[in-house]
């Protein structure tokens, strides 16, 4: 299986459409098997959704995550983990052991507050990929 981690500063984003990069992290028999941090795409309608199932990502874990591409991952196969936050190798490991609880609530639009305490209170909501 491959997922796909949200990333900035080697931490899971707040913000899954301006992560400027993302940990691609091949899983088998509950192990890592490899990892790769590629940089984003670049943030724009269905860019990033697209993105990652050229990649064949069937999860996406970050900080937030407007509904437009929840919707998006959805449609190309991808599970949204939403309202994660912390270091990278921490989350993995969280994944791996099935200890990572998604609260799915999409961005709302500015000074929406994600579960996580993560804001979009300085105009950083653009087209629905927080």
């Amino acid at each position: 299986m491959r997922i796909a981690i949200a990333t900035q500063n080697g931490e899971v984003s707040a913000h899954f459409g301006q992560a400027p990069e993302f940990t691609i992290v091949d899983i088998e028999n509950e192990q890592v098997v490899k990892k790769e941090t590629v940089a984003s795409p670049g943030h724009g309608h269905g860019i990033v959704p697209h993105f990652l199932a050229q990649y064949g990502v069937k999860a996406v874990i970050a900080g937030g995550m407007g509904e437009n591409a929840i919707q998006r991952c959805q449609q190309y196969g991808i599970e949204p983990i939403l309202s994660i936050q912390g270091p990278i190798d921490t989350v993995i490991d969280q994944y791996l052991k099935k200890q990572l609880q998604s609260v799915p609530v999409p961005c709302e639009g500015m000074g929406a507050r994600h579960r996580s305490g993560q804001c979009h209170d300085q105009g950083q909501h653009h087209g629905g990929e927080c």
